[in-house]
This record gives C-alpha cells, sequence and structure tokens, in this order.
C-alpha cells in the first residue's frame, strides 16, 4: 500500500495494494492528502492478474500518474509511503529492481521528473479497505474532493 503526502504545505498520498492468493487478482488504491489530512484525490481499481509487489508498484505509479497532473505537482514536495519494504527498497535503488518491475519504476521517476519527492515504508489502514473493495470493481472510482 503505498501514501502519497505532499509535504511544504503538506500533501500526502496513501495507497494501498492487496491480491487474492499469491499470483490473483489485484486491487490497487490511493488517497491524496493535504498536510491537514483531508482528503483531495481518492482512486480504487482492479490491476488484473498481479503478485503482491508488482500491485504495490502500480499503485505507486498510478498516485504518480495522478499527483504529477495536480497543480499542486510543481509547488509542494510529495511523500509516498508504502507498507512494503521491498518496493520502497526498489525505488530507493532501482538498479536492484527485478526486470519485471525495473521498467514500472523507471516509468514512475519519468513522470515526475523535476518534482520533488520521496518514499518511505509506513502502514496504512483506510487504503486496504479500499483495495480489497477494489478487487472486483468492474468500474473505477476516481474521486475528487474539495
Amino acid at each position: 500500500m503505498c501514501t502519497l503526502h505532499l509535504h511544504e504545505l503538506g500533501y500526502y498520498e496513501e495507497g494501498s495494494a492487496v491480491v487474492a492468493g499469491n499470483n490473483g487478482t489485484a486491487g490497487i488504491s490511493g488517497i491524496l492528502r493535504d498536510h491537514k489530512g483531508a482528503s483531495l484525490v481518492i482512486f480504487s481499481k482492479s490491476a488484473g492478474l498481479a503478485d503482491p509487489t508488482l500491485a504495490e508498484v502500480l499503485a505507486i505509479k498510478v498516485a504518480l500518474t495522478i499527483y504529477s497532473a495536480c497543480r499542486w505537482s510543481g509547488t509542494h514536495k510529495l511523500l509516498v509511503e508504502s507498507d512494503c519494504i521491498v518496493v520502497v527498497s526498489w525505488y530507493k535503488s532501482s538498479w536492484n529492481a527485478p526486470s519485471c518491475v525495473w521498467s514500472i519504476i523507471q516509468l514512475c521517476f519519468g513522470i515526475c521528473r523535476g518534482q520533488s519527492w520521496d518514499i518511505i515504508e509506513i502502514l496504512n489502514g483506510t487504503t486496504d479497505r479500499l483495495t480489497k473493495a477494489g478487487i472486483n470493481r468492474q468500474v473505477n472510482l476516481p474521486l475528487v474532493c474539495g
């Protein structure tokens, strides 16, 4: 699960990736929050068949794509939170990532080129519930708040 937080004036995105089975149907979700914790953007969707680490990488990619399209991306630092230490380590040292996710991670760096962001490990609860609902979601849930 990844969480994106925009810092300075503060924005956060928390996201999640849950897989039914080892290589089953995956759901991903995220919440873009401001420095006060108010939700600005929420997403929840199916990611198809994926293992848990691939689903986490995909959740981060979707979250970064949303962030890069927001008006805050040029003025606020983003903090991505993930509950998967392996995925966090891949983003910190992408040369260490397996080839199946390396290109997605490089794409994420390209999406946020010139923008200030970082990734850390943390636990998330709200996005876990959104993600579990997203596993079998037929229609993606994009929700813009505030």
